[in-house]
Parts: structure tokens; C-alpha cells; sequence
């Protein structure tokens, strides 16, 4: 990175270039030579980093003051600090010390979602070549009396460094995001300035059958019963349909059991929600093809029913002759089995083949088993 013309400075260019249109030309220079060789340090700390002008008016911001503020980069340049603070008086006498040399603090600060925040701050002067004044470095960090979670907020911080599946801090008081790790803005392709100081319930979609209101609710009476909200939750994305997660919620509390802050996890779901779906519609093509078969087979004519020999007029003794050249017998067999004349027999097979317009044995079984005649 060169630091002597500012490239590599990418989108903080344009900040740059702002600044240098509303300040003296000496003094924008020298600004942003100095930031620029701070820039690659801001967003590196976990702390909220400005470097301001002479006038107290912000120049740079990191990306932990956009967070904590709740406003964009862009959004704070040029602002002056006062329109942040509860009282304006101490800063201006800290700022005149610090002219001299670092100073140091506390105050209140109010961020965009109207929620007031105590800092802890540090304020150094910024020299130009010739010793002389052109501006302030501020670092602040959360007064511990005010967070009042000691080592839970480095765990939940351990957590937003560690955590490889999305994870959300969200400030108990507000339920405002506060900061969220890399995964989160993979998963749902927004940018952390879109995301701090919004609601996690803003961007659940409902698809029609509830708002974000009802499942905060639902987080608020577990939070209550000092319990785990999970549950699972389609979140809206910047592009694509909304991603289906199982939303875990640890709420963490401080020593005066209030609700300091609440661990959002969530775990991606939406591969299971796209195999039910596509069992779903294998089971819904199955009923379909089903029902078509069962059309297809009620469309063809029904068989007629098997009739008996009896019914179409054949007598007793020639319906038990038919029986048995059914099963084989010649007719001298029949006439044994039946104790009657062979010349009998033969009469009534003369009978049958003449009702069934047949002319042999073979081709009388083939019209019986062609019209269905039950021979039992």
C-alpha cells in the first residue's frame, strides 16, 4: 500500500476526497496522510476508532463505530461528534486539552436506534509537519461499569470471532443488531452497515402467515423463563428465496439480571427443506399417476361375468358330461364313471357341440374358456 498518495485507499477514496472539499486544503492533506496510515489498523480493533478535524467533526470512521452508532461510513462523515453525545460540554474541554496532549474520559453517546451508550474514550492530538494541530484521533470502548457483563462480553466476542455458522450480538435492551461475524453476511448478503441497528425479526419472513413481532414475542416469554429460544425460521436474503435455519438464541444477563445481550446462531436448513420438498412432489406425481391408472383401467370394458352351462340350457347330465371332458376323459370313461351307454354320451356331447357351434373336444374347451363358462 502506497501511503504517500493514498492508493489502496478503495472505497475510503471517496471519504477522503469529501473531506478535502469541506476543509482547508493544508489541513484535509494532512488528515488524510494520517488516516491513510491508520486505515489498515481501524478495522482491526474491537474498539470504536474516529479520526476527526480541528472542529470535532468525524473524517474516518471504523467499522465498529458504524455498528455502534448504527449509521454508514458515508452517512457519518462530516457529522460533528456533538450531535452524538448527551452532553457536549465535556468533549469540548476535553478537546482543548487534548490540543496539548491525550486526554481521556468518559460519555454518553446516542446511537441512530435512540439508545443511549457509555464510553470509555481516549483523545490524541493529530500534528501536522510543523507541530501544529489539525485534528483529533478518538478510541472508545464501552465503559465497563455501564456494560456491566465482564467476562460474558468476551465470551459472546469469542463467539463472533470463532463461530463458523452465521452469528448475530443483539443489544438486550433494544434487540438491535449490534455486530454480526462473516458467515452472517454470506449467508444473507447483506453489508454490516445495512445490518447494525435493525431488528434480526425485520428480516424473518412470515410468507404470509405471521410477522417478526409474534416470533419475538416468542423469544421475549423464553428469554423470560431465562431459557434458550430455538426454532426454525426462514430469513429473507438480499437475493435468492429466504433461507430456512433452526435460530438458536442464548440470552446473556448481567449481574443485575437484566438482559444485557442475546447470541443469535443460525444453522443453514434449507438443503433438508429442499429434500422434503422434492419427496413431497415425488409423492404428489405418484398420487397423480396413480389416479391416472385408475382412470385408465375404468375406461376399459368390464368382462361379463363367468356363466354355467346350466344357464344357458344345458341339462344336469350334460353339464357333468362336459365336466368330465374337461378333465380328460374319453367317452367310454364317462360312461363308466356316469353308469350310462357310451352311445348316450356321445348324444350329449352331440348337444354341446351344437349349442357352442363346435366341432371337437379341443375346440369346445377353447369357447368355454373364450366365453367364460364356469364348468364347476
Amino acid at each position: 500500500m502506497d501511503r504517500k498518495d493514498g492508493r489502496g485507499l478503495g472505497p475510503h477514496r471517496e471519504n477522503l476526497a469529501a473531506a478535502a472539499r469541506r476543509y482547508p486544503r493544508r489541513v484535509a492533506e494532512s488528515l488524510a496522510s494520517q488516516s491513510a496510515l491508520l486505515l489498515e489498523l481501524m478495522d482491526c480493533v474491537g474498539e470504536l476508532v474516529l479520526v476527526l478535524d480541528p472542529a470535532l467533526r468525524i473524517v474516518k470512521a471504523n467499522r465498529y463505530a458504524s455498528i455502534c452508532l448504527g449509521y454508514t461510513e458515508r452517512e457519518l462523515l462530516a457529522r460533528p461528534l456533538r450531535q452524538f453525545l448527551a452532553s457536549a460540554a465535556a468533549l469540548d474541554a476535553a478537546a482543548e486539552a487534548a490540543k496539548e496532549s491525550r486526554r481521556s474520559g468518559e460519555a454518553d453517546i446516542v446511537t441512530r436506534a435512540g439508545s443511549p451508550l457509555r464510553l470509555a474514550y481516549s483523545l490524541s492530538p493529530l500534528r501536522g509537519p510543523e507541530g501544529e494541530s489539525h485534528g483529533f484521533l478518538a478510541v472508545a470502548r464501552r465503559a465497563e461499569g455501564e456494560a456491566g457483563m465482564g467476562e460474558l462480553g468476551g465470551f459472546s466476542e469469542r463467539m463472533l470471532r470463532g463461530f463458523s455458522d452465521p452469528l448475530f450480538l443483539v443489544e438486550g435492551r433494544t434487540r438491535a443488531i449490534v455486530d454480526c461475524n462473516d458467515a452472517a453476511l454470506a449467508a444473507l448478503g447483506f453489508s454490516r452497515a445495512e445490518l447494525a441497528g435493525r431488528r434480526l425479526t425485520e428480516i424473518v419472513s412470515g410468507e404470509g402467515r405471521e410477522s417478526g413481532g409474534a416470533v419475538m414475542e416468542r423469544a421475549d416469554a423464553a428469554y423470560a423463563r431465562t431459557d434458550i429460544f430455538k426454532e426454525r425460521l426462514r430469513f429473507a436474503r438480499r437475493e435468492g428465496p429466504p433461507l430456512a435455519c433452526d435460530c438458536v438464541a442464548l440470552p446473556i444477563f448481567r449481574r443485575d439480571g437484566l438482559l444485557a445481550r442475546v447470541i443469535v446462531m443460525l444453522f443453514d436448513r434449507s438443503a433438508e427443506e429442499e429434500r422434503e420438498a422434492e419427496l413431497a412432489l415425488l409423492v404428489g406425481k405418484i398420487a397423480e399417476l396413480g389416479s391416472q391408472l385408475s382412470e385408465l383401467a375404468a375406461s376399459y370394458p368390464r368382462r361379463p361375468r363367468a356363466q354355467s352351462l346350466s344357464s344357458l340350457g344345458f341339462s344336469p347330465r350334460q353339464v357333468e358330461v362336459a365336466r368330465l371332458v374337461a378333465e380328460g376323459a374319453s367317452s367310454k370313461a364317462i360312461a363308466y364313471r356316469l353308469g350310462i351307454a357310451e352311445s348316450t354320451v356321445k348324444n350329449h356331447l352331440g348337444s354341446l357341440f351344437r349349442k357352442l357351434d363346435v366341432s371337437s373336444r379341443m375346440s369346445f374347451m377353447r369357447e368355454v374358456m373364450a366365453l367364460r363358462i364356469d364348468l364347476r
